[in-house]
């Protein structure tokens, strides 16, 4: 299978993950991981699902540089040694992780807005 076909499988798991129970990891190696598959993938996203990509790239970006570490070398290997399967796979668990903390921030500003709400009320 060539790599834009796995790209093109990869992507809709990567945007509509369904995984359940699924939790934000925790280590630089899953970060730079994750960061690898969603550039990849945004590299060779259509127009319609780019937006999609590179809002997983900015997460993903934005929890390694919280780490305050040079990703630089790491990033390279990971996109280099990156194949086909890994990256399905990446994608699948990687997805899972955004689709879990976009259900928290909907459940925080839904709890939110139910606090000011009330606050409100006489």
């Amino acid at each position: 299978m060539n790599r834009i076909a796995v790209i093109a499988a990869a992507l809709p798991a990567l945007v509509f993950s369904q995984v359940a129970g699924a939790q934000v990891a925790t280590d630089e190696a899953s970060d730079i991981e994750c960061l690898a598959a969603t550039l990849i993938i945004s590299q060779n996203a259509g127009a319609m699902t780019e937006a999609q990509a590179m809002t997983s790239v900015m997460y993903f970006i934005g929890k390694v540089t919280a780490r305050q570490i040079d990703y630089t070398q790491p990033l390279e290997t990971a996109m280099r040694n990156m194949t086909n399967i890994n990256l399905q796979e990446a994608a699948t668990r990687c997805g899972a992780e955004l689709e879990f903390v976009g259900d928290d921030m909907q459940r925080r500003g839904a709890e939110i807005q139910a606090a000011e709400e009330a606050e409100t009320r006489p």
